[in-house]
């Protein structure tokens, strides 16, 4: 069975590609690891409403070996959980400040759910699968549980490496904010969104909306220490004209703060 995405979602993913080619290395394999998964997932949504017998042929497994494939199955999604929590767990989400291990959770996570839909497309023909569709559904609730409770932790985490994560370029300055963005919105729409981590959120995202305008101040710097005060004069207006910018855009409700 071959995916019928539009032209729409193809394109999309060309001119992705095109802006990752035009970046550093750090923030392509970033940028990377989420179109792969932005792929997976509209695949996997495509997937998911396809009918019965659509997803028979997908699967491709004679009903003789149904069980003894579901039950490997089974096995290797089990694995799988119990190698991201061991990472995880010898991390103790402290040491990680890229986006690649929230990735790897929803990759688990849409993994968990999809073999979930096809074992209950199996569980509805051969009757002898009614223990392994138990033990399916069982497994899968528990890494949605520990996967939801992953992406929390994870959340806090890159609001708190924020402050500190190195910016490389606007692009940097670009996936810092977003994953800032997305942090704050998944910890408020599960209420634990503290006043301590929105104050660190603030934070980062006044640091990286600083970032053009602090980068042109060293030059101001330079003009400065060497007398030339025409130059010092244009560079700090420049500066002031990037913050302005980039600070309506990214902070809004703050007041812009002075260069001097």
């Amino acid at each position: 069975m071959h995916t019928k995405l539009s032209d729409t979602d193809l394109q999309g993913y060309v001119d992705k590609i095109r802006r990752i080619a035009k970046m550093d290395d750090i923030d392509a394999r970033a940028e990377v690891d989420e179109l792969i998964f932005r792929i997976t997932e509209d695949i996997y949504q495509f997937v998911k409403f396809e009918s019965n017998a659509e997803i028979q042929d997908l699967l491709d497994i004679e009903i003789d070996d149904d069980q003894t494939r579901l039950q490997d199955e089974l096995n290797e999604l089990g694995e799988d959980f119990n190698n991201l929590k061991k990472t995880f767990k010898a991390s103790n989400y402290t040491e990680i400040y890229d986006t690649r291990e929230g990735y790897e959770v929803q990759e688990l996570k849409g993994k968990a759910n999809f073999f979930l839909i096809r074992h209950s497309y199996v569980k509805q023909k051969i009757d002898s699968a009614n223990d392994l569709w138990e033990r399916c559904e069982s497994l899968v609730s528990e890494i949605n549980a520990w996967c939801s409770d992953a992406e929390l932790k994870l959340s806090e985490m890159v609001i708190k490496n924020s402050e500190n994560r190195e910016i490389f370029n606007g692009s940097s300055v670009k996936s810092i904010l977003r994953s800032i963005d997305t942090a704050i919105s998944l910890l408020k729409k599960n209420n634990q969104l503290t006043d301590d981590i929105s104050s660190i959120a603030l934070n980062g995202k006044i640091r990286a909306a600083r970032y053009r305008a602090d980068k042109k101040m060293l030059d101001y710097e330079i003009a400065v220490n060497t007398g030339n005060e025409q130059k010092a004069k244009k560079i700090l207006a420049e500066a002031k004209t990037l913050l302005s910018q980039d600070w309506r855009t990214y902070i809004k409700d703050v007041p812009i703060p002075e260069l001097t």
